[in-house]
């Protein structure tokens, strides 16, 4: 569902990917910045921005600790919107045939 969320820039994708990656028994990941950026090959403020943005569209929270790593809580992912929009879209597009959208299609 992440993968081919809408909603969700490549930064964005890539960045709760690598959180979720690291999820321990307590639900809670704690990569610090530069080593996301690292993993994904991308810059720290790269890292910083979508992680402020997944923030904002409330797929994590982020636990700021002072002098330590950030520790990153997965919202409730079934039910945001979000996500839930992506799903029907997709659901919405396997239902018509391909040959009924090409007039709305630019390519």
């Amino acid at each position: 569902m992440i993968r081919k969320c809408y909603g969700l820039s490549m930064n964005e994708r890539g960045v709760l990917l690598d959180i979720l990656s690291h999820l321990g028994e307590n639900e809670e990941a704690f990569p610090s910045q530069e080593a996301i950026a690292c993993n994904l090959g991308i810059s720290e403020s790269t890292v910083k921005s979508a992680i402020t943005s997944l923030e904002e569209k409330r797929f994590i929270k982020t636990v700021r600790r002072r002098g330590q790593v950030n520790r990153y809580r997965i919202d409730q992912l079934e039910g945001n919107p979000y996500l839930v929009l992506s799903e029907n879209v997709h659901f919405f597009l396997r239902l018509i045939p391909i040959s009924h959208m090409k007039p709305y299609l630019n390519c």
